[in-house]
């Protein structure tokens, strides 16, 4: 039996040490970013992932999420 979406979520966000934002997610599973957004707060609400707002670019700012021990706390 193939993993929830949401764990694949985690197993993507694991694979990059750096953070992922809603539209890697949306384009790495080929949803929409809404639906990326939902499967992204799902594993943050169950503690597989945390989330933080910070700097995405020279001028922008959004939220990154992070594997658990990878993050900043």
């Amino acid at each position: 039996m193939d993993k929830p979406v949401y764990l694949q979520v985690v197993d993507f966000v694991a694979q990059h040490p750096n953070g992922v934002g809603r539209l890697d997610v949306a384009k790495q599973f080929k949803i929409c970013k809404s639906g990326a957004i939902t499967h992204l707060e799902k594993c943050v609400s169950r503690g597989l992932i945390i989330k933080m707002y910070t700097w995405t670019g020279k001028n922008n700012r959004g939220w990154v999420y992070y594997k658990v021990e990878d993050g900043v706390s």
